[in-house]
């Protein structure tokens, strides 16, 4: 399963796995202004985090554009989780390893490393819809039957919460799975749902736009 998007907007994917990752990097600079308020010493501690973690973005971006390599990426993440473990930077930290390990083959370990940060992210941040949703896309992409089915029930859940405002990638990937699965009629079923929440929104879905050239 195939996301065509480039890096051209905040909206636009590198790869399939990769979309809540652009995202951690555009929450950086607001966890540098979430803790002026506090000590001056926890203060520095976050902003090397958050330098940190600007280093290990840099070399995610190397890794994508072909100038650098996977396993760096997995070691910076590594190093910086170890230095950073107590800061607000760790989940982020944690997902760009995730995005090493799926690059490296390592799927079901960027599934379980997942799980880490979804239950260290709080639920009222969008950031953890997207996190889930694309664990879903893992899981789905597995060749255990088990984990292909968790994974659907992952994105069927996301698709109905009305709390999740990334809706509409967890209906492409429901109707993009269904549809490769030959199953037209839940295909099908799905693309009208998705076709409903796009039409509540004010801003057009990249997913809309990718669903209609299937």
């Amino acid at each position: 399963m195939q996301d065509n998007y480039s890096l051209s907007s905040i909206l636009s994917l590198i790869d399939k796995y990769s979309r809540q990752l652009i995202v951690a990097g555009l929450v950086v600079a607001g966890l540098t202004y979430g803790v002026y308020h506090r000590r001056q010493s926890q203060f520095l501690q976050e902003q090397a985090a958050t330098s940190s973690l600007l280093e290990t973005l840099e070399e995610l971006e190397r890794a994508y554009s072909s100038t650098g390599d996977w396993k760096e990426v997995d070691i910076a993440s590594k190093t910086g989780l170890q230095s950073h473990k107590s800061s607000q930077t760790a989940p982020y930290f944690m997902l760009i390893q995730a995005q090493a390990l799926a690059q490296q083959g390592q799927t079901q370990e960027a599934i379980d490393l997942l799980d880490t940060v979804i239950n260290l992210l709080p639920k009222n941040v969008s950031l953890r819809f997207l996190v889930m949703t694309t664990q879903a896309q893992m899981k789905i992409d597995m060749q255990d039957a088990a984990l292909v089915e968790n994974g659907i029930e992952q994105l069927e859940q996301l698709s109905n919460d009305p709390k999740n405002i990334y809706k509409d990638k967890a209906l492409y990937l429901l109707r993009a799975h269904y549809q490769m699965q030959g199953n037209i009629e839940k295909a099908e079923d799905v693309a009208k749902k998705l076709h409903e929440f796009i039409s509540n929104e004010k801003e057009s879905s990249p997913w809309a736009q990718q669903a209609a050239t299937m």
